[in-house]
């Protein structure tokens, strides 16, 4: 069993306050983070009002402070970005952390009202897995929706972006092969939304 490990406060940014918790915490190969902010280590802001760069600087110390820990952006199976903006801003958000980290994390975009630093418009949390022998279910064929459906295996875990009718998800769930959940990307016919997990 592998022992709880923290990932130390104070690598890449910091908070203005002295905090009872880690940058991340690792506990039986699952992952998790608090809340990646685009600050340095002065606890400035970075890129004041830029979301697109405070994005891609959030990104880049999700990448280099977890990799070492045995979570590199291949392990990410779930991000929830918190931003201040409007449906665009959440749109352009899952393309820019995609194209950063990789197409394989769900990207759940939420709208905020403001954030406690000026110009500090997004903060994001992170939740993976550093166990190697997740199985690897790509791109099968699910019908259980009425219609064929492609779907990719990330994590083992299970979250719904919306309700959904649960005896469609349990035959979802078996015909993935699993029994304890597992992440999923779904593409759906249109006008037909599912976020699992």
């Amino acid at each position: 069993m592998t022992v709880r490990r923290f990932v130390p406060f104070g690598t890449h940014w910091a908070m203005g306050i002295d905090v009872p918790y880690s940058f991340g915490v690792i506990d039986r190969g699952q992952f998790w983070s608090c809340g990646q902010c685009p600050l340095d280590l002065k606890v400035q802001v970075r890129a004041p009002d830029d979301l697109k760069t405070q994005l891609e600087i959030v990104a880049g110390y999700i990448r280099d402070q977890f990799s070492p820990y045995g979570l590199p952006p291949s392990r990410i199976s779930k991000l929830v970005a918190y931003i201040v903006g409007d449906a665009a801003d959440l749109a352009m958000t899952r393309h820019v952390l995609c194209e950063a980290l990789g197409a394989s994390p769900l990207v759940i975009a939420v709208g905020v009202p403001h954030f406690y630093y000026p110009g500090m418009r997004v903060e994001i949390d992170v939740y993976g897995t550093t166990d190697e022998t997740t199985p690897e279910l790509a791109h099968r064929a699910v019908s259980d929706f009425g219609a064929p459906t492609s779907a990719s295996v990330l994590s083992t875990r299970l979250y719904l972006s919306r309700e959904a009718d649960a005896v469609a998800v349990t035959s979802a769930a078996k015909a993935l092969g699993h029994d304890a959940g597992a992440a999923i990307r779904a593409l759906l016919p249109e006008a037909m939304t599912v976020l699992a997990d």
